[in-house]
């Protein structure tokens, strides 16, 4: 479960990294282009990773927080 949380904790500060970059590029002329084929599929792989850490979480009955939508 520490590993779980561990490694939770690191996704969940990447993912926030991602959306200010998301957003600053966005801003930005061109940087639609920049944010969809550089940050975003990033953004979609951090997101599938918490969801398989929540799920592992919830098999080994940890007491993580749950997922933040």
């Amino acid at each position: 479960c520490q590993e779980i949380a561990s490694t939770r904790t690191g996704m969940l500060n990447r993912e926030k990294e991602l959306i200010g970059l998301i957003e600053k590029a966005d801003t930005g002329i061109g940087g639609f282009i920049v944010s969809t084929t550089t940050y975003r599929s990033e953004l979609e792989q951090v997101r599938a990773h918490l969801k398989a850490l929540a799920k592992a979480g919830q098999d080994k009955n940890c007491d993580a927080p749950a997922q933040p939508k």
